[in-house]
């Protein structure tokens, strides 16, 4: 108990000390003629302290940085038109001619190519790549045989290639396009 006591007013006897020296360093005496505060430092201490004119003269360059500028108007930027590429899609006519061995297939604004194929114990299916030309959204299709794709129907599976029929034209849609 005596030690937390001797604690406590060893801690006491330091903030009276501090206080103290705080005091005495700084005086401030007020002059009632003009309502402001004048503050005398100690001789240890060296503060000069400004003349009228300096003083003025510091108010004024103050004072410059307290004028508000007038507001610019806004610098609107137009924005960059956007302009979207044109896709060329084939003619009617020109996907009527689509025939023999293909890397890709067009119809319409989508655009198929053979992605894989696969032999499921005897069930064959292909997966095919599925753009659309416009809007370029895409999706992979499984196609078992029998099924149709755009008035396509596929009628055989191997291992490079498939065969999609329509009407009398045969497309073979191929993985690797060889030469």
């Amino acid at each position: 108990m005596s030690k937390q006591m001797s604690i406590i007013s060893s801690i006491g006897f330091v903030l009276f000390l501090c206080l103290l020296d705080f005091f005495s360093r700084l005086v401030i005496t007020h002059n009632y003629s003009d309502a402001t505060l004048n503050f005398k430092a100690n001789n240890s201490f060296a503060v000069k302290l400004l003349s009228p004119p300096e003083v003025d003269a510091l108010t004024k360059l103050l004072a410059t940085f307290d004028v508000e500028k007038p507001a610019t108007p806004p610098v609107t930027v137009a924005a960059p038109k956007v302009v979207k590429p044109q896709v060329k899609l084939l003619s009617i006519a020109e996907q009527m001619q689509q025939q023999g061995k293909l890397s890709g297939l067009f119809d319409g604004s989508n655009k198929f190519t053979l992605v894989a194929t696969f032999d499921d114990q005897g069930k064959k299916f292909a997966l095919i790549h599925q753009k659309n030309l416009i809007n370029n959204a895409e999706s992979n299709i499984r196609l078992f045989v029998g099924q149709s794709i755009a008035n396509y129907k596929l009628t055989q599976v191997s291992s490079n290639s498939v065969d999609l029929v329509q009407g009398d034209r045969l497309i073979q849609l191929q993985l690797f396009l060889i030469k």
